[in-house]
């Protein structure tokens, strides 16, 4: 969790890791752009996830929002598009005696309905994992071992936290509401909302968030968000 002691170093190297991998084309499938939405969000690397999700939506999904995988394919034809990870159609085809332009329109007459015109197969880890993402992006949350200066709510007991909007890029989403997110613990975030107003100032004297969050059992719950709220709770 990036709030704990002794976990820098790791989270410099995850975003090492995550930024080789971005400049070798990583994220080139509807279901590994959503993987670096959600490690993004996590690493509260804002723009990042943001850039991640408009590529997932406007590169990978449909204009019904179904997540797609690029057109099934020979190796060679991978390679030389640059997608290193795509589905190959190659061996299958050379199991059964077959030329790949053949297997094709087999797997095309097979997927009738889940297939683009352009070959793209409709691929739901991109959904699910982009829906993850986007959660990820408005609330985070763990068991912490310790106390913090976060605002504690609450009786005795272990100690939660709920990190909201921890990777939000205000500077593009300047207001928005959502309901009925869940953290750890049983805790349900009723309502979480934010607004940015325009102006010179710093971002939190313009930054405006209210939260309601309800209990989901006995113990000790540590808010932790960008900028001061207005906070309500109950039982």
């Amino acid at each position: 969790e990036p709030g704990t002691s002794g976990a820098k170093s790791l989270l410099q190297a995850a975003r090492k890791t995550m930024e080789h991998k971005r400049a070798g084309g990583g994220g080139h499938t509807g279901w590994s752009a959503a993987w670096e939405v959600n490690l993004w969000a996590r690493l509260r690397a804002a723009e990042d996830a943001h850039t991640a999700l408009s590529k997932l939506i406007g590169r990978y999904s449909m204009p019904n929002l179904l997540s797609t995988h690029p057109p099934l394919q020979p190796r060679s034809a991978q390679q030389a598009g640059g997608c290193r990870t795509c589905f190959e159609l190659a061996p299958a085809a050379a199991r059964r005696g077959e030329s790949s332009a053949a297997a094709t329109v087999k797997v095309r007459q097979r997927e009738k309905g889940l297939m683009t015109s352009m070959g793209d197969v409709f691929q739901i880890d991109g959904n699910l994992g982009g829906m993850a993402g986007i959660s990820e992006m408005l609330l985070q949350s763990s068991s912490m071992p310790g106390t913090s200066s976060a605002s504690s709510v609450g009786s005795v007991g272990s100690i939660d936290m709920l990190d909201l909007l921890p990777s939000v890029p205000f500077d593009r989403w300047t207001s928005g509401e959502v309901r009925g997110l869940r953290g750890r613990g049983g805790y349900e975030v009723d309502l979480l909302r934010w607004k940015l107003v325009e102006g010179s100032a710093e971002m939190c004297e313009r930054l405006s968030i209210k939260a309601h969050i309800s209990n989901g059992r006995s113990g000790r719950l540590q808010v932790r968000s960008p900028c001061a709220m207005q906070y309500g709770g109950g039982g």
